[in-house]
């Protein structure tokens, strides 16, 4: 008997580059957007309305596939023998990207004749660059996982006998890909509208696996289903083990 199933996970979020809670204040653009000089030494650079109010964001894609397949089978050649195989391959995929646009504000001095209008930048988002960047990465886990039950079960009289035999190995493998781009001269969210200067770009990666595989076992007598014996055990091999140390 063959049995599989699939099951597909897609999640998808968005986020402003900056999450405050607004304050009640007018509405205006976020270039115009104006705020009066105060004489009391209060920091107008913390103001979080043009960071609410900024056309960038983070961005992520996630794709996740959960399917497996397993085999289920009586033995005809030993009465009470039967084999179950499973295999599960889980595969996911990220996309991230980051869309990074400086929040400016002017600063209106009432106190100058005529009004001055003074550009600033907010510090709301802490030590963020001043200029435009997008910042793309790409991540993928891949997770195979196999299992092999050997069962049997059996009665002669008053005895029975009982058996399980089990192995299982995983693998896993891990990939990421990252991107940026800094100095956009135009607010295009695309890699290739970035500076062409070798110091305005960097890329980077990394990749990683590891594997594991495990037996166990249990065998069991009774008689007159009064009198129990059993035992059992494992055997593991880990890649985390320390070299010549990997089973135990």
């Amino acid at each position: 008997m063959v049995h599989w199933k699939t099951q597909r996970i897609l999640t998808r979020e968005k986020m402003p580059q900056a999450t405050f809670s607004e304050p009640s204040i007018s509405s205006y653009p976020l270039k115009h957007y104006f705020i009066r000089k105060e004489t009391n030494g209060e920091n107008h650079r913390q103001v979080p309305v043009a960071a609410l109010r900024s056309d960038g964001y983070e961005r992520w894609d996630k794709n996740t596939l959960l399917a497996s397949i397993f085999v289920e089978q009586q033995l005809p050649f030993i009465e009470g023998l039967s084999f179950k195989g499973v295999f599960s391959y889980d595969p996911t995929s990220e996309n991230e990207k980051q869309w990074h646009i400086p929040f400016v504000y002017h600063v209106i001095d009432l106190n100058s004749q005529p009004y001055t209008y003074t550009e600033v930048l907010t510090t709301q988002e802490g030590n963020s660059p001043t200029y435009i960047y997008l910042r793309q990465q790409n991540r993928e886990w891949r997770n195979y996982t196999g299992q092999a039950y050997l069962n049997y079960s059996q009665t002669f009289g008053d005895h029975g006998f009982t058996g399980l035999l089990v192995a299982e190995a995983r693998k896993n493998a891990f990939a990421t890909f990252w991107a940026r781009r800094n100095n956009f001269a135009l607010e295009i969210d695309e890699l290739d509208f970035g500076s062409s200067d070798k110091l305005n770009y960097d890329n980077g990666g990394s990749s990683s696996e590891g594997s594991e595989i495990g037996f166990v076992y249990r065998f069991g007598y009774s008689y007159k289903d009064k009198y129990l014996v059993e035992a059992s055990g494992r055997y593991d091999g880990h890649y985390y083990f320390a070299p010549g140390e990997r089973w135990g």
